[in-house]
């Protein structure tokens, strides 16, 4: 099990019982959602992709072994317009499956989209 390496973040997945990233025995990774926001601009996104990045590179993992990508979005077409010009700089063909889904809230207060 991953937790985050920031103590505030690490501080609130213990309260509220979840991890980064869960590591099977045959190796596969579940990765938690991370959050973007509270604006759905580029720069978010890409917080939020390297954030990825980053426990997929803690679990032993990098993007060419994500085979699946679903996202929540309280905006979706906008959201998904931006989200999917950031996501081609960390995801090469052949793409990931990928299911976005209309929400209207997310858990995470500010969070406008969330990447699992």
């Amino acid at each position: 099990v991953l937790y985050s390496e920031n103590p505030q973040e690490r501080a609130f997945q213990e309260s509220a019982g979840y991890s980064d990233a869960v590591i099977l025995r045959d190796g596969t990774v579940y990765l938690s959602g991370v959050v973007v926001g509270p604006t759905a601009d580029k720069a978010a996104f890409e917080r939020s992709y390297r954030r990825i990045s980053d426990i997929l590179l803690r679990a032993g993992a990098t993007w060419e072994d994500v085979v699946e990508i679903t996202s929540y979005h309280t905006d979706i077409e906008p959201q998904v317009a931006v989200m999917s010009e950031v996501q081609k700089q960390f995801i090469t063909p052949p793409f990931a499956a990928w299911t976005a889904v209309q929400v209207t809230r997310l858990y995470s207060p500010g969070g406008v989209t969330e990447i699992k």
